[in-house]
This record gives structure tokens, sequence and C-alpha cells, in this order.
């Protein structure tokens, strides 16, 4: 018992760091178009009001699917959701890329909201079974943290990297980054302790469960 619960304290790490990378683009992708303003609106002639209209999408997209993720996290499970979400969202970059019109960008700013709005439900669900409860607040107020890293990001060091690559290649990187998250939780990510043969926290005699790591 000693040796499983020591082996899932270390594994439950890569398990989170694999969920929180995906929940690290929710608040990227949410400040983005602050820091790309005057590159779409001289890229096509935008005003002021249609393009926040169009980062607005993002937002309308991210409210709308909150009922919805939960109800899918109950029934595909958390892993597939955030999977899924990390798709929408690497799929809204790519579209944002190739855009050939203003149009495009638009429904790819949807598609990553919606993928934005999937992903927090499904990381809670998975951070319950892989911490122990008096863990479980710190590790959402560390989620938070990394989230805001993100959004940090997505300033002026996003600015720095856009002037150097230009735009369109920064979504390119950024949905290529996506899919590789894809395949990280694909692989190492699972609903519970029990699919990675590990004992649930729970069942862990009370002993053992002192440590942190």
């Amino acid at each position: 018992m000693g040796k499983n619960y020591k082996g899932l304290l270390r594994y439950r790490w890569i398990v989170y760091a694999s969920v929180t990378s995906v929940f690290f683009f929710v608040y990227f992708h949410r400040v983005v178009p602050a820091a790309m303003s005057q590159t779409f609106m001289k890229e096509w002639s935008l005003s002021g009001t249609v393009l926040g209209i169009m980062s607005s999408l993002y937002f309308l997209l991210y409210a709308a699917v909150q009922i919805p993720a939960g109800v899918l996290a109950d029934f595909v499970g958390p892993k597939k959701l955030i999977m899924l979400s990390a798709i929408s969202m690497a799929v809204g970059s790519f579209l944002s890329y190739i855009a050939p019109t203003f149009a495009i960008l638009a429904i790819s700013r949807a598609l990553i909201g919606a993928g934005a709005g999937l992903i927090f439900v499904p990381l809670t669900k998975i951070l319950r079974y892989w911490f122990r409860r008096r863990e479980f607040v710190t590790m959402i107020g560390l989620n938070a943290s990394i989230s805001n890293i993100g959004a940090i990001l997505a300033s002026a060091p996003l600015i720095a990297f856009m002037l150097l690559v230009g735009w369109r290649k920064v979504f390119l990187y950024i949905a290529l980054i996506t899919l590789f998250l894809v395949i990280a939780n694909m692989k190492f990510v699972e609903d519970s302790p029990e699919k990675r043969a590990f004992l649930r926290l729970s069942n862990i005699k009370s002993t053992l469960q002192r440590s942190w790591i």
C-alpha cells in the first residue's frame, strides 16, 4: 500500500500539469484581442465596435457551454471533455492563423470561447479524485495563479513575440502547442487514480496521508 501511495503522490502532479496546461490558455485567449486589437483593426479596417463584438464571442460561447460542460463531465468523463476543450481551442487557433476574412476570425474566436468554457468543470472533478480533500482548495488557488500567468503573457510578451514572427504565426504556434497538450492529456490523464492501478486516496490508511508528496 505504501508503494502504491507514494506512486500516486508522484503521478498526480503529472496529471495536474497536463490538465492545468490546457486551462492556462483560457485566460491567455481571453486577453489576446486586447493585445492584437490594433493589428486586427488595420488588417480588416475594423471599427472599435465591430472588434468589440468579435471579442465578445469568446465570452458568449464561454457562458453558453457551462451547463453542458457539467452534464458532459458526468456522462463522458472529465478526461475526454478536457481533450475536447483543447481540440476546440486548437482548431480555433488554427482558423485564426489561416483566416482569409474577418468572419472566419470571428468564428475562430467563438470556437476558442466554447473550448475554454468546457475545461473548468472537468478539471475540478479530476482534482477531486487525484488530490485529498484538505488539498483541494489549495490546488484550485494554484490553478488560478497559473491561469493568470496566461493573462500576463498575453499582454506585453505576446506583443513582443507578435512583432517578431507576425500575428498569424502566433496563432499557429498556439494551435500546435494545444494539440501537443491534447496528446499529453490522452497519454497521462485518467479520470481517477484507479484507472492507473492506484488506490483512491480515500481508501488509503490515514496514517499514510500525513505527507504532502
